[in-house]
Parts: structure tokens; sequence; C-alpha cells
């Protein structure tokens, strides 16, 4: 099992290296001081971890279904997302803001009672933004409910948008949103000499540091006196080097792609290695193949990190109008999707979904029952068990928490599409 531990450092998309992260790679074949990757060694599959700081731990699917999982019910949970790409003064007054705004909306929906349960919560938060390190990433996610004896907080690596909501279950739409776009992925970056791994999730990007992934030394090596026929037979010696070593990149990439569980897989590097690295690949990994770049095998870490995120991004794109498509083609009687709030969050009680679609930023007023669970656009009796449900102010995010923790996938569309005609949400089901 690859586990993190403190003392290194992780990359972000954007990030440029500091005296605590990962100086620039200009070549992999430096000496292992430099953490580089020792040449003259045959590659070999044991795995050991590169070594990160622990306030950067990253949050992982599990974590993610847990949250997913959470009911503080009849007690509240005060959800917290605030982006610290700012001066550390703005965080304090974005802060402010939010609180104000949250405490005019209970009282307008006459739960000022439930504010002023919440105060304990609140000191708790300002307390932990207030004492937050310089470095800890871009954004920040916390959940706070003091009376079910719960306080969770994590470092995020992308930003997210300044937001507090309070609710009977933690607010992770932002969070979701994160995990779909930037999904579990593993990431070679490879030449015909030697090969670097980066695993990605929630828009972090940390290195694998494997041991003597490099090629046979001395074939590539030319004898300038050998003539045509020698050059011939050492290039044969060079395509066939280069073909085992590919074949052993394999091997661990697709051991690590088991033991982490990724959704994708990435390759970068010189364009005719990438290539052939691509083209060799068993159908079981070429399946989880989201793209390519191009880039030297010695780039920085950082300038790594930008290339997987866009590459993430275009496939997010090609990945969401696919499945509209085939959305589209499965609507009316018979079909396996349902389309609007209503039917959606009843196939998200009868737990038949298999893919939720939701457009980013939208929002729906509701009600979930504290007895049987069953949401719905209104906060009107159970039409299950008759009993008086709980006014949510979102209710799309329980419905986003529930398909989740049944297993469901979660695609958040930005642009406008034929979700739009779909009433903002829709979602395909595992049976008819």
């Amino acid at each position: 099992m690859i586990r993190p531990a403190p003392g290194g450092a992780s990359i972000w998309p954007g990030q440029a290296p500091t005296a605590s992260g990962p100086a620039p790679r200009p070549s992999p074949h430096h000496a292992a001081g430099d953490r580089f990757l020792p040449t003259g060694s045959r590659p070999a599959s044991r795995v050991v971890p590169i070594l990160f700081k622990e306030e950067h731990q990253m949050l992982d699917a599990t974590t993610l279904r847990h949250l997913a999982q959470l009911d503080a019910h009849p007690h509240g949970i005060v959800s917290l997302y605030l982006s610290l790409d700012g001066l550390r003064d703005a965080r304090g007054l974005a802060m402010g803001e939010m609180i104000k705004r949250a405490e005019k909306q209970l009282q307008g929906n006459g739960a000022a009672g439930q504010w002023d349960d919440l105060a304990a919560d609140r000191q708790a938060i300002m307390r932990h933004v207030e004492e937050l390190p310089a470095d800890h990433g871009r954004g920040l996610a916390v959940f706070s409910s003091s009376k079910s004896g719960m306080f969770q907080a994590y470092a995020l690596a992308a930003p997210v948008p300044n937001m507090l909501e309070v609710g009977p279950a933690p607010y992770i739409r932002p969070l979701a949103a994160l995990a779909s776009d930037h999904r579990r992925s593993l990431t070679v970056l490879i030449d015909r000499k030697a090969a670097r791994l980066f695993f990605g999730y929630l828009g972090e990007v940390r290195e694998l540091e494997l041991t003597q992934l490099s090629a046979e030394e001395g074939v590539f090596e030319r004898d300038g006196g050998q003539g045509r026929a020698g050059d011939n037979q050492v290039g044969r010696w060079e395509d066939q080097a280069a073909a085992r070593f590919h074949k052993a990149v394999t091997a661990i990439v697709k051991n690590l792609c088991h033991e982490l569980d990724c959704q994708q897989l990435i390759v970068g590097g010189a364009r005719q290695a990438a290539d052939e690295f691509a083209a060799q690949l068993p159908p079981e990994l070429a399946k989880l193949l989201a793209g390519s770049f191009v880039a030297d095998c010695g780039a920085p870490a950082g300038q790594v990190a930008q290339h997987i995120a866009e590459v993430q991004e275009k496939a997010r794109r090609v990945r969401q109008h696919d499945l509209l498509r085939t959305m589209s083609e499965n609507l009316g009687p018979g079909g396996k999707v349902a389309t609007g709030l209503n039917q959606v969050l009843a196939s998200v009680y009868e737990g038949q979904v298999r893919t939720l679609v939701v457009k980013r930023g939208y929002r729906a007023a509701g009600g979930v029952c504290p007895a049987c669970g069953r949401l719905r656009h209104v906060a009107e009796p159970c039409p299950i068990c008759g009993q008086k449900m709980t006014a949510v102010a979102d209710v799309v995010n329980l419905a986003v928490a529930r398909a989740l923790a049944s297993g469901a996938r979660l695609e958040q569309v930005a642009e406008d599409s034929i979700l739009d005609d779909m009433g903002g949400v829709a979602a395909m089901l595992r049976y008819s």
C-alpha cells in the first residue's frame, strides 16, 4: 500500500516550486540525492512512497463517501468552503459576510433558534481559519456539528467558491464537483529511457517515486565506427530495449491502477515514446486512457500537473457530451432516464440512480423526511410515511449525497447543454 509520510510536498496545477516543495527536474537522470531515479538498472516493480507534508493530506474517495452518509438530525451541521488564494485579511472579511447571509436566511425561514444552537460551531470554524498556516492549499472545507461531536477540516488543492451552508447533513456538492472534474488518475511521463509516475485526485497531484525505473545501461550507445549495418543493429537493440522497458512500466502501472483505484490513465512525454507506450497498453488499461500530452520527461512537477489538469478538463467535456447524448436517446416510457427534480428525487430514494447529472450552480429548496429519508421538492408531509419533513435550502445537495453513498457516479455540467431542457438535473438509471 502506498502511504503518504511527513517531510515532502504535493504539487498543484500552476503552483511554483518552493523551498518546501520539489525542485524543478531538468533531467530524469540526476543523482539520487535530487530524488531522480538511477540509471543503469533494469526496471523493478517495487514501489516506495515519496514523502509529503502532513498538512496536505489527500481527501480520498472513502472520506467523501463517509461525508455523504453523515446525518446529524435533529442537530445541524455547518459546512464552510473558503478560497485561500487571496490575502489572509480577506478570509476574515469573507467569513463575516457569509455568516451574516446565513443568519439572515435562517431568521427569514423562522429558524433563528437553530442559528443560536450553532454558535459553538461558528466559533470553532472561525478559530480554525484564523490559525491556518500560510501554506495550506488553495481551498478549505470544514464541517462542524458540536452537538454531534463532529469537526472535520480538509485542505484542498483546487480553489472553491466561498460558501457557508447549514443543514442536517454536510454540504458536499463542491467536493463532489472536484471529485468529478479531477478524478483519481495515474499519469505516466515517459520516454524510451526513463519514466515518472504521478497520482492525482481532487486537483492535487503527487509524484510516486519508484526504484530503478529506467532502461538497461549501454543499449542506447552507438559505436561511430560500426557503419550502416552496425547502426541498424544498434537501432534494433534500441527498439527492443524500449519495448521491454515499456512492458515493464506497463506492469507497474497496471498494479498501481488497481491498488489506487484509478479512474483515468494519462500518458505524457516525447510524442513518439508516448504514442508507442499507449499503443501497447492492454485492454484493461486502454479503456482508462483519458488523453495524452507532450512534455520532456524531466519537466518540473508543477508543469506536469498543469498538463494533467488540461487533459482532465478536455476529458470531462467529451465524457459529459457523450453521456448527455446517450441520455437524450433514452428518454420516454421504458427508458432508463429520469429528468427533472421530482423524478430524480424519487429515483434517488429508490436507489435506482447509476449516474446523477446536475447543472453546476442549480439549487432548489425542498424537504427531507426524518423518518424514512424521502426527498421532495417541497417540505410538506411525507407521501410515504406522513411524517413532517425537515425543510432544506438545497435538496439537490442531499440528492448528490444519497447518490454517492449508493455508489452512483456524479457529473456536474458547467456548459449550456440539453441538460437545461431536462430541468437542470437528470439521472441515468440502473434499470427502467
